[in-house]
C-alpha cells in the first residue's frame, strides 16, 4: 500500500460569484484521505435585502479540482415574543392614592413661599 500524499490548495469564488462570500483558509496543505480532512469556512455578510445570491467555489491543488455552487439567502425575521414585561406600567396603589389626594386637593404648592419660610427658620 502506498503512503498518501498531502496537496497544496488554493481556495477561492469564481469570478462571477457575488462579493459577500469569502472562504477560509484560502491556501494550505489539504489532509490525506483516512485523516480527519481540511475544514474551510464560507461567510456570507449580505448587504442588503433582496433575492438570494450564488457563487462558486473553488478548491483545486495541481492534480484536482473542485467546484461548488453556493447559495446565500437571509433568514426569515420572526419576531421575538416576550412573556413577562420587563417594565412596570402600573403605579402602586400607594402613588394612586397620594395623586388622586394632591389632586382633589387643588392646591398649586408655592416653592418660593416654601423656601422662604424655610430659610427664615434657618435664620433664627
Amino acid at each position: 500500500m502506498r503512503p498518501q500524499r498531502t496537496l497544496e490548495f488554493e481556495a477561492f469564488f469564481a469570478a462571477e460569484s457575488a462579493y459577500e462570500f469569502s472562504v477560509s483558509p484560502t491556501s494550505g496543505v489539504l489532509e490525506p484521505a483516512g485523516k480527519q480532512g481540511t475544514t474551510f469556512v464560507i461567510t456570507y455578510k449580505p448587504t442588503e435585502y433582496g433575492k438570494p445570491v450564488n457563487g462558486r467555489l473553488i478548491i483545486q491543488t495541481e492534480d484536482v479540482f473542485w467546484s461548488y455552487a453556493v447559495r446565500g439567502s437571509i433568514p426569515k425575521y420572526s419576531a421575538p415574543t416576550v412573556d413577562v414585561p420587563r417594565v412596570t406600567t402600573r403605579l402602586s396603589h400607594h402613588m394612586q392614592t397620594h395623586l388622586a389626594n394632591a389632586a382633589l386637593a387643588g392646591q398649586k404648592k408655592n416653592f418660593i413661599k416654601s423656601n422662604l419660610a424655610v430659610q427664615k427658620n434657618q435664620g433664627r
